[in-house]
């Protein structure tokens, strides 16, 4: 277990949110291992020592004859990876200032708490192939609630506060501002490192009509400090079937559709349509698409009951904003399509996947079905996590070429077909993500019922991979521990904006 490995900080850049602060905080209770080390003051200096005792000491002996850890910075900064959970630590920081006088602080006092989801008896991130480049990236997992090295030690685990009742999280990621951002039991939040709540998205019961209250799928912290979510819309597009077809409604706005709907059949049940929404911090709407309001005037009336699925349940199940080309990509599961949406107008201007067309039965598209994860590359392309569910085949990762032409359609430029080290049935219903990282290399979860997590360059080699476990007691074995999505850090300028964000 006395692993010790330690993130030093040689950034230059300015602290950007006021004077530096004494962390760990005397008598702090830390759900984290990698823990940031800072004093305060902003006097120059050439070194920074940070010392660190095992164990809780008040006189100087004691501390010196229990050290443990001494680790030089640049800076009165650092981020330490600590040993053990369920621990006490006592630590101070020795530097030498411009004019050569040493300055030692005081003595600090903190501990590391215990959480099961950070107990590797019982729960953990096996390592398959062990990393051969992204060493210094960590993992978040969802079903597991934890953050963990690529050595599958956990080092953060999710605050309790939140997995009250064995809740479990999705889309469970570190934001460009150093926020953790997840979804748990419908609803959204945006958190620091030591689990403080920064933002929760709103429940007002005026929104829930128009736009849903379930938010689901994805979050993301935008880079103005907005969110952006997935929400449910319910409306049944079956009372007015006909006359969606007959073109009646061609000039109706969304909201009319709806109160015919309403009118015609109150109690007719409802399908699930999805709404991307964008809130300001204080939890203010401030741009929002309703994917009812396209399927109504889309080739979707044309599906019906034709096919083998129906008009249920339409909701969106990813996103992924693209900011400097101000456009959106929506993925939706069940009819295996890919809108891209212009930001902020609303406009579709892109539709991939199979077109439907009146008194056919779906054919699917013949290059990606039922894909979970959608993204945008540095170089233009799409990513996809193509679950593959028309068929019993393993899921693989797409790059995609958008069209340049009206009467092109996409085009495949490279795909990775997943594997597994495991005999078990090659369906993956639920989850998948695909993640670029620097370096011609893509992260990815498969989702469930197997887990695996791995980097994968364009070379397709993989340079790292593992699985998570939990131990099943009466079977006294590991099992597969089924995940929805994971997320990578491999930057150190999100690390630290995320363990020392001020």
């Amino acid at each position: 277990m006395f692993k010790e490995f330690i993130l030093l900080l040689f950034f230059t850049v300015l602290v950007q949110h006021g004077a530096a602060q004494v962390v760990p905080a005397e008598g702090s209770l830390l759900n984290y291992r990698l823990a940031g080390f800072s004093v305060a003051g902003k006097e120059q200096i050439s070194e920074c020592r940070f010392e660190i005792a095992d164990g809780d000491y008040s006189t100087e002996d004691s501390f010196n004859g229990h050290l443990i850890k001494t680790v030089t910075s640049k800076r009165k900064r650092a981020i330490i990876e600590l040993p053990w959970w369920s621990h006490a630590y006592t630590w101070r920081a020795v530097y030498k200032r411009k004019d050569l006088k040493t300055v030692q602080s005081r003595l600090y006092h903190f501990n590391t708490d215990y959480s099961p989801d950070a107990d590797t008896d019982s729960i953990r991130l096996r390592i398959i192939q062990p990393a051969s480049k992204y060493k210094d990236a960590y993992v978040f997992l969802d079903e597991n609630r934890a953050l963990y090295n690529m050595r599958g030690e956990p080092v953060w685990f999710m605050p309790k506060k939140f997995t009250e009742g064995d809740k479990r999280p999705r889309d469970l990621k570190v934001s460009s501002k150093g926020t953790i951002t997840f979804l748990i039991s419908t609803e959204a939040y945006g958190i620091n490192y030591n689990g403080d709540v920064l933002w929760k998205g709103p429940d007002n019961k005026d929104l829930s009509d128009k736009y849903g209250q379930s938010f689901h799928h994805d979050l993301t912290q935008l880079s103005n400090g907005h969110y952006m979510v997935l929400g449910d819309e319910a409306i049944s597009m079956y009372p007015l079937l006909e006359d969606f077809k007959a073109g009646k409604l061609k000039n109706c706005s969304c909201d009319d559709v709806k109160r015919k709907v309403m009118e015609k059949s109150p109690a007719a049940s409802p399908a699930r349509f999805g709404t991307v929404i964008e809130y300001d911090k204080n939890g203010k709407i401030v741009w929002s698409w309703r994917s009812f309001c396209y399927f109504i005037k889309s080739d979707i009336i044309n599906y019906g009951a034709k096919g083998p699925l129906d008009l249920g349940d339409l909701h969106e199940n990813s996103f992924y904003f693209d900011e400097s080309a101000k456009c959106l990509y929506v993925g939706f599961r069940r009819i295996s399509r890919i809108l891209k949406i212009k930001y902020p107008e609303g406009k579709v201007t892109g539709v991939y996947g199979e077109i439907f067309r009146d008194g056919e039965s779906p054919k699917g598209n013949g290059l990606f079905c039922q894909q979970h994860s959608v993204k945008h590359s540095e170089k233009g392309y799409l990513l996809l996590y193509n679950n593959n569910l028309c068929d019993s085949v393993m899921p693989s990762i797409m790059m995609l070429r958008e069209p340049s032409l009206p009467k092109e359609g996409l085009k495949k430029i490279w795909e990775y077909t997943c594997t597994m080290e495991a005999d078990l049935p090659k369906q993956f219903h639920q989850g998948g993500n695909i993640i670029e990282l620097p370096g011609n290399s893509f992260f990815v979860s498969m989702g469930s019922p197997y887990s695996k997590v791995f980097i994968v360059g364009m070379d397709k080699k993989i340079v790292w991979s593992a699985l998570p476990e939990k131990w099943d007691n009466a079977a006294k074995k590991w099992l597969i521990l089924p995940e929805y999505r994971a997320s990578i850090i491999v930057n150190r300028n999100d690390i630290e904006r995320m363990v020392l964000p001020f």
